[in-house]
């Protein structure tokens, strides 16, 4: 009996395809800079990283280490804002103790987001804000790689900017591989609007020759709204066969939050709220198979026990199910 099953978990184990052996639970998480949390000092981010390492993680990512022209430390770039104290160094030194890698997240320029980017200068901004970022912290134990936090999206193709949003993206990989190897990061999302094959042919054909990432982190949009969760499969399916040809690894970013205001919602100024666990828990079990990594956006404002009783309901839950899957 003892022997039948363990010859029965022998082979579930070693049938699992690669993808499906891997992708155990939540394993990573965005952390987004704010004028509030950026002045929390040494002892937050030690326990935001604890909090993480509770959850059973080993990945953080900085979604951006400046916003516009405000830097989150010290920098001597020309024309920006540096701040009185280090939040990065900080962040680092915290991931460090508990063993968390962390990728850091370049300079966003708010107006992208308005479809104006002026490709040389982008260009030239962030190679600095990265060769900066690399001479200050470089070193550090804490550091994983590296993030590019302009969003691609399925209808990127049909934007005027499409050319110069992927020769941006192909100039700052190109550079960081010329740094000690650190992985490169992307994360773009998808409207279901979208055709999922048209999308993934784009991606196969056009962007990932091109750009030379190592990883993309695919948003799965439930928590925006802009998708429902029968919309995730077609998606993470199409593109999980491209990311495999092109030997890049295929993250899902799983939004836990649930937006209240904003576009697409409504027209008021945005606003979102905790998750509730069980969709969670569904965006993180329909992705799963397509998947090598799952991260989520976003912890101190959304899953942060400190923040709310909604965010801390969210963290007990998934420090129930998921943490011990690892």
């Amino acid at each position: 009996m003892l022997k039948n099953i363990f010859l029965a978990c022998f082979f579930f184990f070693a049938f699992l395809t690669p993808l499906e052996a891997q992708a155990k639970g939540v394993t990573g998480a965005f952390l987004q800079l704010n004028a509030a949390n950026s002045k929390a000092g040494q002892a937050y981010w030690n326990r935001q990283m604890t909090g993480l390492k509770e959850l059973g993680m080993d990945t953080a990512i900085v979604q951006y280490v400046a916003y516009d022209r405000f830097y989150h430390y010290p920098t001597k770039i020309e024309g920006m804002v540096p701040a009185n104290e280090d939040v990065i160094m900080q962040i680092l030194n915290a991931a460090r103790a508990v063993k968390i890698k962390v990728f850091l997240g370049l300079q966003m320029d708010g107006r992208f987001w308005k479809q104006k980017f002026d490709l040389q200068k982008r260009i030239a901004l962030n190679i600095a804000t990265m060769n900066e970022l690399h001479q200050r912290y470089g070193a550090h134990a804490g550091l994983g790689g590296w993030y590019i936090p302009e969003e691609i999206d399925n209808e990127t193709a049909n934007r005027e900017y499409a050319d110069e949003l992927l020769e941006y993206i192909a100039r700052l990989s190109a550079r960081a591989r010329e740094l000690p190897k650190l992985p490169v990061m992307i994360s773009p999302f998808f409207s279901k609007q979208g055709n999922p094959r048209e999308y993934a042919a784009w991606w196969d054909s056009r962007a990932l020759p091109q750009i030379k990432v190592d990883i993309v982190a695919l948003q799965d949009g439930v928590g925006t709204h802009r998708v429902a969760l029968r919309d995730l499969k077609p998606v993470y399916s199409a593109l999980s066969v491209i990311m495999k040809r092109h030997q890049v690894k295929f993250w899902a970013n799983i939004e836990a939050f649930d937006q209240t205001a904003g576009w697409p919602v409504n027209s008021e100024p945005w606003a979102a709220q905790s998750a509730a666990f069980h969709r969670f828990r569904q965006q993180v079990k329909l992705t799963r198979p397509f998947i090598s990594k799952t991260v989520l956006f976003e912890y101190t404002q959304y899953v942060s026990p400190e923040k709310s009783r909604r965010a801390k309901l969210l963290f007990d839950a998934c420090k129930k199910e998921f943490a011990r899957q690892k």
